[in-house]
């Protein structure tokens, strides 16, 4: 599945955001506010969903990795959000 013309996280812009909000009829102030929420939680809750995952038996090096690359995403995305309302289509 696509956002835009983003196939891959690494592909994701502000206007493909945009563009998204556009194709669904949301503001994109909403989107951008909903994607900072998610963002921001999503980051808030790492180190306990990493600590039950260490505590259910999951190695460490897997663990660290996995929190690494959702760290990097939330943290790109929360840099993307202020910019979504800005584009003009």
């Amino acid at each position: 599945m696509a956002i835009g013309n983003a196939f891959f996280e690494s592909e994701l812009s502000a206007v493909e955001w945009a563009t998204f909000a556009s194709l669904c009829e949301l503001p994109p102030k909403l989107v951008a506010n909903e994607m900072t929420k998610l963002a921001s939680e999503i980051l808030r809750q790492l180190p306990f969903t990493m600590d039950e995952v260490l505590m259910d038996g999951a190695q460490q090096a897997t663990v660290d990795s996995v929190c690494d690359v959702v760290q990097r995403m939330c943290s790109r995305h929360l840099a993307l959000a202020p910019m979504i309302a800005k584009v003009n289509l």
